[in-house]
This record gives C-alpha cells, sequence and structure tokens, in this order.
C-alpha cells in the first residue's frame, strides 16, 4: 500500500489547527489592559481623531470602532508569514491634555510565532504627532 505524503501533510495541519485555537477581534477588544501602554501630552479629541489615519498608514485594515468604550479595531490578513492579527486601539483620557493609547495585537491562530506586534508601528507614528508623558 503506498502512502499519499501530501494526505498525511494536509491531515497533520487541519489537526494542528483545529487543537491550537484562533482568536477573533473581540478576543483583542476583550484584552483591555493587557497591551502596551503609552501617555500623551494631548488632547483625547486630537489623539481620537489621529487614529484612524494611522490605521490606515501602517497598513491595517480598518474594521469598526466604539465610540462608548473608546475602541478601534483593525485586522491584518495573511501574508508569506503570518496568519494574520486581530487588532484593538483603545483611548483613554487622563486628564485635561494627557490621553493614553494601548495598542493590542493578538494573532489569528495561536501558534502563529511569525505574527507581527502592531504596538511599535502604531506608536512610531502617534510619536511622529504627539509628544509623549
Amino acid at each position: 500500500m503506498k502512502i499519499n505524503a501530501p494526505l498525511i501533510w494536509m491531515a497533520l495541519l487541519l489537526g494542528t489547527l483545529g487543537l491550537t485555537g484562533c482568536t477573533s477581534l473581540n478576543t483583542a477588544a476583550n484584552a483591555q489592559g493587557s497591551g502596551e501602554q503609552v501617555v500623551y501630552k494631548a488632547s483625547f479629541d486630537a489623539v481620537w481623531a489621529a487614529v484612524p489615519e494611522i490605521i490606515t498608514n501602517v497598513g491595517l485594515q480598518y474594521v469598526s470602532v466604539n465610540n462608548d468604550q473608546h475602541v478601534f479595531l483593525a485586522q491584518h490578513g495573511i501574508t508569506g508569514w503570518s496568519w494574520g492579527e486581530n487588532v484593538a486601539i483603545f483611548v483613554e483620557k487622563i486628564e485635561d491634555g494627557k490621553t493614553s493609547v494601548e495598542v493590542i495585537t493578538r494573532r489569528k491562530l495561536v501558534t502563529n510565532i511569525t505574527a507581527q506586534e502592531w504596538d511599535g508601528p502604531i506608536f512610531i507614528q502617534l510619536d511622529k504627532k504627539f509628544k509623549r508623558d
């Protein structure tokens, strides 16, 4: 009996994916408090207005905004190095003239060790517009 190697590899891949789990945008949105956080010397309104443009500038796909929870949701699709990422960006007013930004990246496939972390590129763009506290 001849063993079909590609079929075995496909079964192993699907089995591994089934056991490892995936994340959703809600996974990132529910992880507030676990990401990289930076405080800027800028008003909430100025930072809030800048985030949508920054999302697209860094190469993320803008998905939605929740005005009540002050969170933007974005994602990045599959590349040659990653199965994609889900990103939540929380913007919180600390006091007049000070605003906190927290960026959380969650891999779409939990075992994806080559996934991009998006806090660095997002904070680089924010640093160009606002001074850190």
